[in-house]
């Protein structure tokens, strides 16, 4: 069944390779204004659930492998370079209004969850300041994730670096590592 198109909003800019719209499956929903998504040419088609809004931003680079990947862009983006491989189910979240990005030829396991936020917030009683704010994700070039990784907020991983299966990242891995 080919890619289905949800808008439910106005001046958002939607762009699916042609290859991905026939050959692909999922779902696009951008809910809100501003918003743009945009899947260049794959190299093989899988499914996909997209879901964007408040001005969004979401690329998928040309020539990537695809089985099943589910973004959320809440006023954030996420950006996925070119040749990535995923080899399972993957989520990939940017909330907030903040980023995640990923390099070129990148390999993701199955069930990696990358998260810009904690998805609730938590406030210091005395300040009434929150401490867990969002922050961005960044994935170099040539990063191996292996399975149910989870890549957390303010996380980053230097090009050609690997990350082991069920890790949990929240912190900086450097160039070349394991």
């Amino acid at each position: 069944m080919p890619v289905k198109i949800i808008d439910n909003g106005t001046d958002n800019v939607i762009v699916l390779h042609p290859d991905h719209l026939e050959l692909g499956e999922g779902t696009v929903t951008v809910n809100g204004s501003g918003s743009k998504v945009v899947i260049e040419r794959p190299y093989v088609c899988g499914r996909v659930e997209i879901t964007a809004s408040d001005g969004a931003t979401i690329t998928i680079g040309p020539d990537c492998v695809i089985s099943t990947v589910h973004v959320v862009a809440r006023g954030g983006s996420v950006s996925i370079g070119a040749r990535v491989n995923f080899n399972g189910p993957s989520v990939f979240r940017a909330d907030e209004g903040r980023s995640v990005s990923v390099g070129d030829d990148c390999l993701f396991a199955e069930e990696v969850r990358v998260w810009t936020s904690d998805m609730h917030s938590i406030v210091d009683l005395k300040t009434r300041r929150r401490v867990n704010p969002a922050r961005d994700v960044r994935i170099g070039n040539r990063v191996w994730v292996g399975d149910r990784a989870l890549v957390l907020k303010g996380a980053s991983v230097g090009d050609g670096s690997i990350v082991g299966a069920s890790a949990v990242l929240s912190g900086h891995v450097p160039e070349n590592c394991i």
